[in-house]
């Protein structure tokens, strides 16, 4: 009843943008919305929706931004976004109870840019999941519970710039996670993880990488070649909470694009000339205060 007493008749089918954000909605008002031809961005965040049924966005075939932050989403059905498939650009699902990618559900969306999946309860993911989303330029799954990275689980991503698992439990990553990212994705943050080693192997691939966050892990052995084959394109390097205790001499010898390097907060006792000298050229701001 709010939303339509928000959408009078005819009035309301002109609109651009509508937000009916922190409401007591249970599920998406598709008849309320249905005739709204010319909408460009919903909010419904902070509401109560707990599913999501087939067609609910049905009619708004020009809707770009689609956000349902922080509601008690457990289901999507396969056909939920149904007719958003041409113009979609950004959908965030991020703060709800999903268990699983909605792999069905999102197959369809094959020109959406930004896809936000943070702070769910996302357990696993795998090669398939996110099949159809050829065109996705960021990919956020922080904050769920996942506990590693399997092989290929990206394939289908090759457009990808900008991948965010941090504030997981991953301890392990396939040396082929991040296949079908080589050529496009420049910032990878795995902070806040369960790491106890740089996945030096799985990174390698990854030629046009620019930031690696590896902060707030367990990380206590670098080894000398850890950053060989990947280091010459990054520019910023976060390393900060770790326990690390030495750094190998020539550990940061293909990093000569590097700008920015926080390695604060370990368990460094002291850092050898040898070991900066190959980035003391680039080196435009380093931290290694603390411990």
């Amino acid at each position: 009843m709010l939303i339509k007493t928000c959408l009078p008749y005819p009035a309301g089918r002109g609109l651009t943008q509508l937000d009916v954000s922190q409401n007591q909605l249970m599920s998406v008002p598709s008849s309320a919305l249905k005739n709204l031809h010319y909408l460009l961005i919903l909010n419904l965040n902070h509401n109560r929706i707990s599913q999501i049924h087939n067609r609910a966005f049905e009619g708004l075939d020009t809707l770009e931004i689609l956000t349902i932050y922080e509601n008690k989403l457990t289901f999507i059905e396969p056909d939920a976004f149904r007719g958003l498939d041409k113009k979609l650009k950004r959908l965030n699902l991020g703060g709800n109870d999903l268990t699983s990618v909605p792999q069905k559900a999102l197959s369809m969306l094959d020109n959406l840019r930004k896809l936000e999946l943070q702070e769910n309860r996302i357990k696993t993911i795998k090669e398939g999941d996110f099949e159809g989303l050829e065109n996705l330029d960021s990919l956020i799954l922080a904050h769920n519970q996942l506990t590693e990275v399997p092989a290929r689980v990206f394939f289908h991503l090759t457009l990808l710039n900008s991948l965010e698992l941090e504030g997981n439990s991953i301890s392990y990553i396939a040396k082929e996670a991040f296949e079908g990212l080589e050529e496009n994705l420049q910032y990878l943050r795995l902070g806040d993880n369960n790491l106890h080693i740089i996945p030096s192997e799985a990174l390698r691939p990854l030629h046009r990488l620019r930031h690696l966050d590896l902060r707030s892990n367990n990380i206590s052995v670098i080894s000398e070649d850890a950053f060989v084959g990947f280091g010459d394109s990054i520019t910023f390097l976060n390393l900060q909470k770790n326990d690390i205790k030495v750094l190998p001499a020539l550990v940061f010898e293909n990093l000569n694009s590097l700008e920015t390097l926080s390695i604060q907060n370990n368990k460094l006792t002291r850092i050898p000339e040898e070991v900066m000298e190959p980035i003391m050229d680039s080196l435009r701001v380093v931290d290694i205060m603390g411990k």
